[in-house]
């Protein structure tokens, strides 16, 4: 009866951080440590090289973890070696034992060579240990290509391989990957390749082919993995060995010492034990560049990481905005670092990586999404997610720098995408996709390309043609946080000099500012002003709240002039908010970024008699405020523009409020965040023509008759006030749909 396979499940069971073996080993292990010489000149060594790339307290455990990793995957060999290479089939398990220990304790076995163990033979296994190992693996069959990445992922925990941006990668990705991109003989490369998936699937993928051996032997040597875990070369190199003990054992062994290297791939620094190695003979030399590169943000990296990330970002024209520079990835920098360095500058050379899917969406990469420096560039997508990061797959050539320039950057695209199954990895849906614009900020800017669309959808888009007034709608003040600020009234006394007031709690309030931190408190009601939310907003019309704001009567911030009750109020809300956040109120919560007052006054265009507003979010519609006292202040969930001409409010209330321009705004936007997207489009100066003073008295009508619509219900629904104000917003349509398109569209926006 053939021996049981070895599942997922029982090698967790026989090798895990919880099994006996694991036990027995760890505490020999922490026992040989004692006063060990050899211990403390190999951990010393160790630490000082691979601290930066773990991100855990205790670096005396994680090494003896690390070393019982590697004297069970050596374990492994052995008894593999021994298994091939035994003259004849031994009966008896002492005798084979014996065999497999001498191997263990040889110093002349390929897998002793390695460079990598040198850091770890501080110490061996007692026979005790030994022969729990060796009855473990007589007694069952295992799959390599499946043991070592589950060992792999079973000792080290998520936390530990996240932190340096690993993720495994499943097989059947890494195949479907391989059988699309890899052709037998192509000199290839994985620059981050963990316990080998990439390199593995390629090897077996040769000799598993029908060609004969020299010529197989040639296409492995054209093999090549870079990693910067010393665990993660290892592996990948003791595998091999076993595959070719198994298939091709007059393979030159040194090939693979050359060929998969302990470094640094975004530094091209190799780790000290293989200094000596040339790495620039390897340069414009590959065929193939594949793998999963390093999915690292840089918050997450250490500061080394960081500034490389900063430095290879600004050297491509990919380093994000000052505000987004934490986004930074390592895998998009990987992207374009790698191929640049290593990848033949030829039409048949290729890169093929697994890349989260935030490279074809996230604002941080409408740089690195101009693709300035490839070609032929495809998108590979899948029905249901492989990671617990959205993710794509993305094959691309690169081009020859001498003949880079703008013209041939509008070339990139469109660019192919292919959607698969992720179960049959069969084909599902083919399409194209392309910017629907190019952004830049002047002529001799930089492009970016915001957001990728099916080409198909282009012709449903109406003409982008930066409106006159994208300068002049701003963001409203964030007058944060809602639970401290916001309130409602619950009785006015004095001659309603002085109101009750208890906090407002809004619905999305979350931790800490959920809570209600005073109750029935009083106020001059000479300090209570009306704040927007976009959660107030409806079509033509929008229900402000109250709110506690320490402005005077000049609408100054001035607390000297603020009444006793209000002040004391001030001074209780203030500490409760510098206590949960560590900042100021009025400057951080209130007025950050000076979007409510400039020199401590409410500024100008807050405070005009007529403001238009649209949401930054979600479904595009807009209302007019007016506010002849300039009482109603507008938050940051809304975009405003502030006017004295009423005409001009209501003409740019009427063109926000036309469907059509909302369907455009969403195919357009990245999320459901649209921000000032809707002033992509043709809306042109208020001007009185007579177009633009019939939309702006049709927007007036249906203001009327949504607020009469709105005091008479409880609950308002926006769909009852899209049917109530049809007819009228028909006419708005028929006068402003033809404005929009009455313009020729632009393929670069100057914003």
């Amino acid at each position: 009866m053939p021996p049981t396979e070895l599942n997922s499940k029982e090698i967790d069971k026989f090798f895990g951080s919880n099994s006996k073996l694991f036990n027995e080993i760890y505490d020999y292990l922490n026992h040989q440590k004692i006063d060990n010489k050899e211990f403390i000149a190999k951990f010393s060594k160790w630490k000082k090289l691979f601290n930066h790339i773990y991100d855990i307290g205790d670096f005396s455990k994680l090494f003896i973890k690390q070393t019982y990793y590697i004297l069970i995957v050596k374990g492994i060999y052995v008894y593999k070696y021994n298994k091939i290479n035994a003259k004849k089939k031994e009966s008896d398990p002492n005798s084979k034992y014996k065999t497999f220990y001498q191997l263990f304790q040889s110093e002349e076995l390929s897998g002793n060579q390695i460079r990598e163990f040198e850091y770890y033979n501080w110490t061996s296994l007692n026979e005790n240990c030994l022969k729990l190992l060796f009855d473990i693996l007589n007694n069952y069959s295992y799959n390599t290509s499946t043991i070592f990445h589950l060992l792999y992922e079973g000792i080290f925990s998520n936390q530990t391989r996240h932190f340096m941006g690993e993720f495994y990668t499943p097989s059947k990705l890494v195949k479907k990957m391989i059988d699309y991109n890899y052709h037998i003989g192509d000199k290839v490369l994985d620059p981050s390749c963990g316990s080998g998936n990439f390199l593995i699937g390629i090897i077996l993928k040769i000799i598993n082919s029908e060609n004969p051996n020299l010529i197989k032997i040639k296409a492995i040597k054209n093999i090549y993995g870079f990693d910067i875990n010393p665990l993660a070369i290892y592996t990948v190199k003791i595998h091999i060995l076993i595959i070719l003990l198994n298939k091709l054992a007059d393979f030159p062994i040194k090939i693979i010492e050359n060929n998969f290297l302990m470094l640094n791939s975004l530094s091209c620094e190799t780790i000290e034990v293989v200094k000596n190695q040339n790495l620039e003979k390897l340069y414009d030399s590959f065929d193939l560049i594949i793998g999963n590169p390093p999915w690292l943000t840089y918050k997450d990296a250490d500061e080394s990481l960081r500034k490389r990330l900063k430095e290879i970002s600004a050297k491509f024209n990919i380093k994000p905005a000052a505000n987004n520079i934490t986004n930074i990835e390592e895998a998009v920098v990987f992207l374009y670092y790698l191929p640049y360095l290593f990848l033949k500058k030829t039409n048949n050379s290729n890169v093929a990586f697994v890349m989260p899917k935030s490279i074809l969406v996230s604002s941080h990469n409408q740089k690195a999404r101009t693709f300035n420096i490839f070609k032929k560039v495809e998108i590979h997508t899948f029905d249901n997610s492989m990671f617990n990061i959205d993710f794509c797959c993305l094959i691309a050539s690169m081009k020859d720098p001498r003949h880079e320039n703008e013209e041939t950057m509008f070339k990139t695209y469109p660019i192919k995408c292919k959607v698969f199954n992720s179960e049959s990895m069969k084909i599902l849906e083919e399409y194209t996709l392309e910017p629907y614009v190019y952004f830049r900020k002047s002529d001799s800017s930089q492009f970016l390309v915001k957001k990728l669309i099916k080409s198909e959808l282009k012709k449903d888009l109406l003409p982008s043609f930066l409106s006159d007034y994208y300068d002049e709608f701003i963001q409203g003040a964030d007058l944060l946080p809602k639970s401290l600020l916001y309130v409602e009234i619950l009785d006015k006394q004095k001659n309603q000099e002085l109101c009750v007031i208890d906090p407002w709690i809004s619905p999305q309030a979350k931790g800490k500012w959920k809570k209600k931190y005073y109750s029935n408190e009083r106020v001059e009601c000479k300090h209570l002003f009306k704040a927007t939310l976009s959660r107030g907003l409806y079509p033509f019309y929008i229900c402000p709240y109250d709110i506690f704001l320490p402005l005077n009567k000049y609408l100054e911030y001035n607390l000297s002039d603020l009444g006793i009750f209000a002040r004391k109020h001030w001074d209780l809300i203030a500490e409760i908010y510098k206590r949960l956040s560590g900042n100021d109120l009025f400057s951080r919560g209130i007025n950050y970024r000076n979007k409510l007052c400039k020199k401590k006054t409410v500024r100008e265009e807050q405070r005009k008699p007529y403001k238009v507003v649209f949401p930054n979010a979600k479904t595009l519609m807009s209302a007019v405020i007016e506010d002849h006292k300039g009482k109603v202040f507008l938050d940051s969930t809304l975009y405003y523009y502030g006017t004295e001409n009423k005409r001009e409010a209501y003409y740019l209330c009427g063109m926000l409020n036309i469907r059509n321009l909302f369907k455009s705004v969403k195919l357009i936007s990245d999320t459901r965040h649209h921000h000032k997207r809707p002033l992509y489009f043709n809306i042109p100066k208020f001007q009185g023509t007579d177009q633009q003073l019939k939309i702006a008295s049709l927007a007036k009508e249906c203001t009327n008759i949504v607020a009469n619509y709105i005091s008479s219900v409880n609950s308002p629904r926006v769909s009852q006030i899209w049917k109530i104000t049809q007819e009228k917003r028909k006419s708005i349509t028929n006068i402003g749909l033809p404005i929009l398109k009455s313009v020729e569209g632009i393929n670069i926006l100057k914003i």
